[in-house]
């Protein structure tokens, strides 16, 4: 029967049962992912898949699930929410969760599926898992169900652009991740409800133009991450903050931020992480007048993203910055293209929430090469359009600004 081979300080004997070996294997791999060794902890987990075959009866399926869940969360550190792998475990385990009946493991496949979706791009895809988080928190009462459904179907609201209801949705899983703390199991989170759920709640109020409540919300975000002092988590809500910099015009926020996400999953091995640190840190780079460098850092982004043949999300936010650091560049055909890019990207995924500061950086750099001042007007209407119907009062007011 094959046997873990090393548990950190324990070994399995050589009369362990099935059983056994796999919660040797399963202990071994936490040990292994509490200090970030990733390739240890899966060799661990892909040993304990190896001996569940011989587990009798109806255990051999729990012990799969639980197995298969703490795999998919590790790939997802390693290796992002939509990468195969994940996916690949995801499926495994949501369809395990319905077999066994497992609340928990229930919460961690859907969990996982819902990300796997949001970052993938496939918001329709990542509501219906939200949906389903409710209804099974409804079924079950689970406060850690009813808590990631909210957090998952704010996220998705705000990429859709449906800030108010976006806003409903984070406000209910902050008050859920504070009430609940003690509850939660960042095996399945990943990163932690109390840190993200008011990191994404602060971008939201920005867009809203509430600017006072969303650095406060920023604030209390980075007291929690601070006393958690979990490094995942410290870097997910340094990229939050990063692009809230972005929004905000704050180069110095986005560029600090960005620089220090990036160093951050860097040094841990967050491949997915580094991705998403790129472009905060390019356009706070561009903004400083590093604009080569910035460039770079966003064009690596976008190609490191368009590589996924999932696809992606953050598409049309991040040729929206890379066409603003062409601006900062004085090259504005090459913006204009890029922009014009980023809008139809948008349209083509759905995802909304920058659409706005898009067809406001279109009509900049339609000023720069003097078109026609009928196109630049329209630019600028378009812009304010679609922020007066997003309730985005941050870009409404931009708009109204520039047409002045």
């Amino acid at each position: 029967m094959p046997r873990c081979s090393r548990i950190t300080r324990w070994r399995p004997p050589g009369s362990a049962t099935p059983v056994k070996t796999v919660r040797f294997c399963l202990l071994a791999a936490d040990g292994a992912l509490r200090r970030w060794t990733f390739t240890e902890a899966e060799r661990y987990l892909r040993q304990a898949l190896d001996v569940v075959p011989a587990v009798p009866g109806a255990a051999a399926a729990r012990l799969e699930l639980e197995t298969r869940v703490q795999l998919g969360s590790l790939l997802t550190l390693r290796d992002g929410y939509n990468a195969a792998s994940v996916a690949e475990q995801r499926r495994l385990a949501l369809d395990l969760a319905a077999r066994t009946g497992s609340t928990a493991e229930l919460l961690s496949a859907l969990w996982g599926a819902w990300g796997n979706a949001l970052v993938s791009g496939d918001f329709p895809t990542a509501d219906r898992f939200a949906d389903q988080l409710l209804r099974a928190a409804t079924r079950t009462a689970d406060p850690m169900l009813l808590l990631a459904g909210h957090h998952a179907r704010g996220q998705v609201r705000y990429h859709q652009g449906r800030l108010a209801e976006a806003r409903a949705d984070l406000e209910m899983a902050s008050r859920l991740a504070d009430e609940n703390a003690e509850q939660v199991r960042l095996e399945i989170f990943l990163q932690h409800p109390a840190v993200s759920a008011p990191g994404w709640l602060a971008t939201v109020l920005a867009l809203l133009g509430e600017i006072e409540a969303a650095d406060e919300v920023g604030r209390l975000a980075e007291t929690r991450a601070d006393e958690l002092g979990h490094a995942y988590t410290s870097s997910y809500l340094d990229i939050l903050e990063g692009w809230r910099g972005v929004f905000l015009l704050r180069t110095e926020q986005a560029l600090t931020r960005g620089e220090r996400a990036v160093a951050a999953a860097t040094e841990r091995g967050f491949q997915q992480l580094v991705a998403f640190g790129l472009p905060p840190r390019g356009w706070g780079r561009a903004a400083h007048g590093r604009s080569d460098e910035g460039a770079a850092d966003l064009r690596q982004a976008i190609d490191i993203f368009s590589s996924l043949p999932a696809g992606h999300m953050f598409g049309h936010v991040m040729l929206a910055a890379l066409a603003q650091a062409l601006l900062w560049a004085n090259r504005a055909l090459d913006a204009l293209s890029t922009v014009e890019a980023a809008i139809a990207e948008s349209a083509r995924t759905g995802e909304r929430f920058f659409l706005a500061s898009a067809h406001l950086i279109r009509a900049e750099a339609l000023r720069r090469l003097e078109r026609p001042a009928a196109d630049v007007a329209q630019a600028v209407g378009e812009a304010s359009a679609i922020a007066h119907e997003q309730g985005a009062q941050l870009f409404a007011a931009r708009a109204a600004a520039y047409a002045a």
